[in-house]
């Protein structure tokens, strides 16, 4: 079982691109389920990246638009739910999300 990600959590692409968590529909039931306050993260929710700056000209990821990775069992709204080993791509660059941080400790799910 991995920790559920929130709004709070950071997340950055492998060449350090911050991902700014923006939840699509906030009155809809997956954004007004929270753990510690803030929303939990859905596949489901855009993901921009800003920052990234691959080496050699290579495209930057700036949207992360798919999760192969995500909770089995866990989902809200028939959403599922992203926790910390998901993992997510970028269709533009191919780069994928690897770094997690800023975690909430209170709620896991599988």
């Amino acid at each position: 079982m991995d920790y559920i990600l929130n709004q709070g959590s950071l997340i950055l692409c492998t060449l350090a691109g911050k991902v700014d968590p923006q939840i699509i529909n906030p009155r809809v039931v997956p954004s007004r389920v929270k753990v510690v306050g803030k929303p939990i993260l859905t596949d489901a929710d855009l993901y921009p990246v800003k920052g990234c700056a691959p080496p050699g000209g290579a495209p930057p990821c700036t949207l992360i638009d798919k999760w192969p990775v995500t909770t089995l069992r866990v989902t809200t709204g028939g959403k599922k739910v992203l926790h910390q080993s998901s993992l997510g791509l970028c269709s533009t660059s191919g780069h994928t999300t690897t770094t997690i941080q800023n975690l909430q400790f209170r709620v896991k799910g599988t």
